[in-house]
């Protein structure tokens, strides 16, 4: 799948969170979204992160994710940082999700928790069949890139082809390029070193250029046309550099 279909489900999400906060009074609503190949994705609208100090945020985070452990399309309620909250598993053939929604103060009274669970019931389906689509451009080997943008700190997470499967990797920096090629590099071969990541026109044509390092010094140039998803040319420029020092 294409950065552009990871942007797709983070907007179908967030989408779909603001949807429950417009009909039900939430001071908890959050989803914990998974990937085939991919660690959890959280996705927060409530409460702000900024009301949260560092031990605060990671606490919930924590707690969030401890809960994918939940069976599939099981609906319950738990107590977790504080709050009382109902939980929504949804799954697809390629993906599942964890939906929390809750209070400080007391449950969802019931129906309350059967408009929550048929939102989150909707918002799974629509996200999990993008993920079921771009599954199949990812099985026929195709490197796929997510990329979320927080405080100033771009993390990335890219798969690339290999003979076994697909390989994960992990990336942050200052921009989102440098953490996709980072993540690139890691899911090739974690020894190889970023030089940079940067982009130019030529001839007219927006193009990525990544400059990579193995441990011994040598350097190995990648490029790749941005065409409509510079992202996903950032990482086949990574690619192609790691390539030739690799191989």
């Amino acid at each position: 799948m294409s950065s552009e279909t990871g942007l797709l489900v983070q907007r179908v999400v967030y989408a779909g969170l603001d949807a429950l906060r417009s009909v039900l009074s939430l001071e908890l609503c959050a989803c914990i979204h998974v990937a085939s190949g991919f660690g959890p994705q959280l996705y927060l609208r409530a409460p702000d992160l900024s009301a949260l100090d560092a031990t605060e945020a990671f606490t919930l985070f924590s707690a969030l994710r401890d809960l994918l452990e939940q069976p599939e399309r099981d609906t319950s309620t738990v107590t977790v940082s504080g709050f009382t909250a109902m939980t929504r598993a949804t799954a697809g053939p390629r993906s599942r999700s964890l939906f929390v929604c809750g209070r400080r103060e007391g449950p969802l009274d019931p129906h309350e928790e059967a408009i929550s669970a048929a939102l989150c019931d909707a918002i799974g389906a629509a996200a999990h069949a993008l993920e079921e689509a771009a599954g199949d451009e990812a099985a026929s080997g195709s490197i796929r890139v997510v990329i979320e943008v927080a405080d100033g700190v771009a993390k990335a997470e890219v798969s690339v082809p290999s003979l076994t499967g697909m390989q994960l990797g992990k990336g942050e920096a200052a921009s989102p390029s440098r953490a996709v090629a980072q993540a690139t590099l890691a899911a090739v071969d974690p020894t190889l070193k970023l030089g940079d990541a940067s982009d130019d026109d030529v001839d007219g044509e927006r193009a990525v250029l990544v400059l990579v390092r193995d441990g011994t010094g040598r350097a190995a140039l990648g490029a790749a046309l941005c065409g409509n998803d510079p992202l996903q040319a950032t990482a086949l420029a990574a690619l192609e550099a790691a390539r030739h020092l690799t191989q």
